[in-house]
């Protein structure tokens, strides 16, 4: 199986764009930071618990009635098949452009797509090796709607950080953001208040919990024995709507903080519902960044890195 990579003398990250532009693992300093599972099962890609599936053009389950895997587009009386976290991460990406440090792939609709998404789009997706000797991972999501009519999107991460199932309580959480979120049985989305309590990995409430609004462009995991610190930085032009903290379970050696632009079934409750009207383009963008100690990162940095990744232009120039 041949993948791709970017690298610096500090980090190093692997992609296959077959594989829907996914992220497989990312290390800095030979630190896994993002795992990825040994001797996983290719044929069946994305069932694979690791590195980074792209969710696009929705999040996470969508149902009509309780029926999972079913959506109404706003406007339409039409039902279509909908797959769990969208139709991106079975899909072959075109690579259009890939350096040392760079690598951006390419997604438009296609038959298939239309049958579940009646919507024409260009969808890209950038890695880079960003920041202070390139070793922060930035990622942008841009998406372009070249359809006639308005198109629905909400697209997200969903980052399997190198967490072993018996360190999540050395893991301390730091998510500020407005209230707390979880997707009920029937779709819709229950609001409640944050748990205070809830500070490290290893509490049972933060699994499958939305952490809406982030009230801080940072969000970070610390390890309390070696202060070694993951942080998500939020900077970016079309605002993050909420993480989701999640695990497959307790025996499993992985941890999920996913942004996300939107809430599941968004297209039936409106919760982070976004539009594009045609010929509109927006970029989303998040860094992954690993530290020795848990020193606050400059503004000024997530601004420039926001601004050197975004300034490569239109969609439509690849």
């Amino acid at each position: 199986m041949s993948f791709l990579t970017i690298q610096s003398p500090r980090a190093k990250a692997t992609i296959a764009p077959q594989f829907g532009a996914r992220l497989l693992s990312f290390f800095v300093d030979d630190i896994e930071v993002v795992v990825w599972p040994p001797n996983p099962d290719y044929s069946s890609p994305s069932k694979i618990r690791g590195g980074n599936p792209i969710l696009f053009p929705v999040v996470a389950r969508h149902m009509i009635d309780g029926q999972v895997g079913l959506a109404r587009y706003p406007g339409s009386d039409e039902v279509y098949k909908l797959p769990m976290h969208g139709f991106a991460r079975d899909n072959n990406f075109k690579v259009v452009e890939h350096t040392d440090t760079i690598i951006r792939m390419l997604l438009t609709d296609s038959e298939a797509t239309l049958s579940v998404y009646p919507f024409k789009f260009a969808f890209l997706v950038t890695y880079a090796l960003t920041g202070p000797e390139s070793k922060d991972l930035t990622v942008e999501l841009r998406t372009l709607n070249l359809d006639s009519k308005n198109m629905p999107y909400y697209p997200g991460h969903h980052f399997y950080f190198a967490i072993g199932k018996d360190e999540r309580n050395d893991w301390a959480l730091n998510i500020p953001c407005q209230q707390w979120g979880r997707q009920l049985v029937d779709g819709s989305v229950e609001h409640k208040p944050i748990v205070a309590e809830a500070t490290t990995l290893g509490h049972p409430d933060l699994i499958d919990n939305f952490h809406i609004h982030p009230t801080s462009r940072f969000a970070s995991i610390t390890n309390s024995r070696t202060q070694a610190t993951i942080e998500l930085d939020l900077t970016s032009p079309t605002p993050w709507y909420s993480l989701t903290t999640w695990a497959m379970s307790p025996e499993h050696d992985h941890y999920c903080i996913e942004p996300w632009l939107g809430l599941p079934n968004a297209v039936h409750h409106s919760l982070g519902l976004r539009y594009l009207t045609p010929d509109q383009e927006e970029s989303a963008v998040c860094t992954i960044r690993y530290k020795s100690d848990n020193t606050p990162t400059s503004e000024t940095l997530s601004d420039q890195i926001v601004t050197e990744l975004t300034s490569a232009g239109s969609v439509r120039k690849w």
